[in-house]
């Protein structure tokens, strides 16, 4: 049995950032490192992404979570990510979840279906499919994509400038 190489921890310079389509240049992305969990007394070696409270999560525990949570361990850009990174002080915080013999198994299958790309770019597609259900601007359940969201809220933001303007008694844009 392979000696583990080094428990998790929160340097940064151990951490990867790993786009989710290494082909878009504005793909989300995750923050990934390998290690054994410190309170692991096994030291067997796992891969943890980091959420954005700052806790680790183990990936197969990860991937018995719902497609609704994929959020918690994606950020949209470096900035995110790097902005999660620098906060982390002290001993690395493990999310311990429950995992069975039947997750482990799921995940295995899974993960020998397929090219890492191709996984990932899977991971893509249910996050994104994910996020687009819930409208940030109205608060409930919808099906249209994440961009229409953010075109929503534009068009919302607008509406209410005008209406503002209106108010104040103004006839155009910028005029009395």
């Amino acid at each position: 049995m392979p000696t583990p190489s080094r428990a998790l921890n929160n340097n940064y310079n151990d951490c990867k950032l790993i786009k989710l389509d290494a082909n878009d240049p504005k793909s989300p992305l995750f923050v990934a490192q390998e290690g054994y969990a410190p309170s692991d007394p096994t030291g067997r070696m796992r891969l943890f992404y980091l959420q954005r409270d700052g806790f680790w999560i183990d990936e197969i525990a990860r991937s018995t979570r719902p497609d609704s949570e994929a959020g918690d361990v994606v950020f949209e850009t470096t900035t995110e990510a790097m902005q999660a990174l620098s906060g982390l002080l002290g001993k690395p915080l493990i999310r311990e979840l429950p995992v069975t013999e039947a997750d482990i198994q799921a995940y295995a299958a899974r993960v020998r279906g397929g090219s890492p790309e191709e996984l990932l770019r899977q991971f893509l597609a249910r996050y994104r499919a994910a996020k687009g259900r819930a409208c940030p601007v109205f608060h409930h359940e919808i099906t249209h994509p994440p961009h229409r969201c953010r075109r929503t809220a534009r068009l919302v933001r607008f509406a209410l400038r005008l209406l503002h303007i209106r108010r104040a008694g103004r006839t155009r844009l910028g005029s009395r």
